[in-house]
């Protein structure tokens, strides 16, 4: 609709423009399905591969990307769903350069929170019936959760939890009252117990601080994760350690002003 439909209506602007589509819980139920949608989903559960969605601001790719959220994060049998919307870690390493340990810690540890954002979201006794199926894999999720989650600065896992959270809510609602509420900060200490459960951190360090990562990659390293590739691969192992399928990357907003690492 143009500006004059809107004064035609009697508004005066967009009454739309301050809206996302994050903030819409039930967007799949009413949004006017884009064109791209039916082969974004298909790719997105393929299994493996990346896929590209390119648009205007506003034409819908946020929308599309909850959508197939809410369409393909169903729990263990699925693939576990990760979303990359934030870049301010990246920030202060645009002038040296960005790491490739970056990006991949950066996505194990969104790994991690996601996945105890998602025992968090269970009821007890589904929680622990989740937890007795990755005892197998116990060492490798223990070193997992360690290095990439617990190691990290409370301020800097902080920053990313709200979008986890409201991930998951959007995609397998809440089946206890703190998650039907969306009572994040009562979610957090839930979060924080079941990954002190899990594993036995070393120190916390800022990821935003160039020398404290080099730290943080040296003790992924000695703790056996020593190179990108073999990170994002243990990433992969840790979620089907829980039951699922892989891991889904859905990297978002990489368009907007303020928010994507190749701008200043």
């Amino acid at each position: 609709m143009t500006q004059t439909g809107y004064q035609v209506l009697g508004f005066d602007a967009n009454p739309f423009n301050a809206n996302t589509a994050e903030r819409e819980p039930e967007i799949a139920a009413y949004a006017v399905h884009p064109p791209y949608l039916d082969r974004t989903s298909q790719a997105s559960g393929a299994g493996r591969g990346v896929f590209f969605l390119e648009g205007a601001r506003g034409s819908g790719k946020s929308a599309t990307r909850l959508t197939v959220a809410k369409e393909l994060f169903k729990g263990p049998g699925g693939p576990l769903l990760v979303s990359l919307t934030s870049f301010n870690v990246f920030r202060p390493y645009l002038k040296g350069g960005l790491p490739v340990d970056l990006y991949a810690t950066q996505v194990a540890f969104l790994v991690a929170e996601t996945l105890l954002g998602w025992l968090a979201s269970l009821p007890l006794d589904e929680r622990e019936r989740a937890t007795a199926k990755s005892e197998p894999q116990a060492s490798l999720v223990s070193r997992f959760i360690a290095n990439f989650y617990l190691n990290r600065a409370d301020h800097s896992r902080s920053s990313t939890a709200k979008d986890t959270y409201d991930l998951l809510a959007t995609s397998i609602g809440g089946r206890t009252l703190a998650w039907a509420d969306k009572r994040w900060d009562q979610i957090a200490g839930v979060v924080a117990t079941i990954a002190g459960a899990l594993s036995k951190k070393f120190a916390d360090i800022d990821i935003g601080d160039p020398a404290g990562f080099q730290k943080l990659v040296e003790q992924q390293r000695g703790d056996g994760f020593y190179d990108p590739i073999y990170t994002l691969t243990r990433a992969v192992e840790v979620a089907r350690a829980f039951g699922f399928t892989g891991v889904l990357v859905q990297v978002d907003k990489v368009d907007e002003t303020g928010r994507c690492p190749a701008r200043s």
